[in-house]
């Protein structure tokens, strides 16, 4: 078994994944776990706030689109929790930890955003 076959597998077990931009390409790249905690078989759609968004709960879209745009912009917004609404209808918290990768001038190079579905805190919380 690969170390990414083991990164995979955790990542599924956790409900954890990982999101990057190349700021020099603008290619953003989401690992298999992002998709499925999306909503999405991976590959499915192309990665980005698009995708992202179209999943976000209404009452938190302008707050996860404020999030994704600093870290387009190099400047990342540490973590932040937002509803997300699965094709099934389940809402699911999703915390998100942002933090920005610089060259030797400070100039930023990737942001690395990590992504962990919590389906019950918003459940005890009387969300649904």
């Amino acid at each position: 078994m690969s170390t990414n076959d083991v990164l995979s597998e955790v990542q599924e077990l956790l409900r954890f994944g990982i999101t990057q931009v190349d700021y020099r390409t603008g290619e953003i790249i989401w690992s298999d776990e992002v998709y499925r905690i999306y909503g999405y078989e991976p590959g499915s759609v192309k990665p980005g706030s698009d995708a992202a968004l179209a999943r976000v709960h209404p009452a938190d879209q302008e707050r996860m689109r404020a999030v994704y745009d600093r870290a387009l912009r190099g400047k990342p917004s540490g973590q932040a929790e937002f509803r997300i609404v699965r094709p099934s209808g389940e809402t699911r918290a999703l915390q998100v930890r942002s933090r920005v990768f610089v060259d030797d001038s400070g100039a930023p190079l990737r942001p690395s955003n990590s992504s962990a579905s919590k389906p019950t805190i918003w459940q005890k919380a009387g969300f649904t």
